[in-house]
């Protein structure tokens, strides 16, 4: 994004998310400073996908007790040159948190081993279809996962992190879209690299 853009110029939009660790009410200080840096880094790869232009900042708004639960809020900038309409721009948050959950479904669905397909359903859904013939929706924007190696590095960190804090124990993404569990032999599945 052009840095001499004034505030003027830009139109942001809000969006939260959370990520709850299964386990105790703590966990170790660099596995969460790890954690929460490779999830604002698939979290910006993601927003780059969704528009080159557009500028993402991800805020740790809480830790919640009851397992350990980490708040994040994604505001995402972008020149209202950019959006056509100003329910484009109120969405954008919405929509790179949405494709990182969908990341996360992919990697759970495909288990490790390469897709069959991915379909288009519409401009902003694709299909993903494993080898027994299964099928997922997701965000466009989510098969970032299968052909960008970093968005893959980062979701196989995230899950050894998970393993690391208990090796028995899952962890939930959750959206305004709604929930995506895992448990711990999805986490196992999340932490393959996917066969490209």
């Amino acid at each position: 994004m052009d840095k001499n853009l004034t505030n003027t110029n830009l139109i942001e939009s809000r969006s939260q998310f959370s990520f709850k660790l299964e386990g105790e009410n703590e966990v170790d200080a660099s596995l969460l400073a790890k954690t929460i840096g490779d999830i604002a880094e698939l979290a910006k790869l993601a927003a780059n996908t969704e528009d080159p232009e557009a500028y993402i900042k991800m805020n740790v708004t809480a830790f919640k007790n009851g397992s350990f639960q980490i708040d994040f809020s994604a505001i995402c900038e972008a020149a209202k040159t950019l959006f056509d309409k100003a329910d484009k721009i109120a969405a954008f948050a919405l929509s790179v948190v949405g494709v990182v959950k969908g990341i996360f479904e992919i990697k759970k669905f495909l288990k490790g081993k390469k897709p069959k397909a991915i379909k288009d359903e519409s401009t902003k859904i694709i299909s993903v279809e494993d080898d027994a013939g299964n099928k997922i929706t997701v965000p466009r924007s989510s098969a970032i996962v299968i052909n960008n190696v970093r968005a893959d590095q980062l979701t196989i960190n995230i899950a050894s992190y998970m393993q690391e804090h208990n090796p028995n124990g899952g962890f939930t993404i959750s959206t305004e879209q709604g929930d995506l569990r895992c448990e711990p032999e999805d986490v196992k599945q999340i932490s393959k690299a996917v066969a490209y």
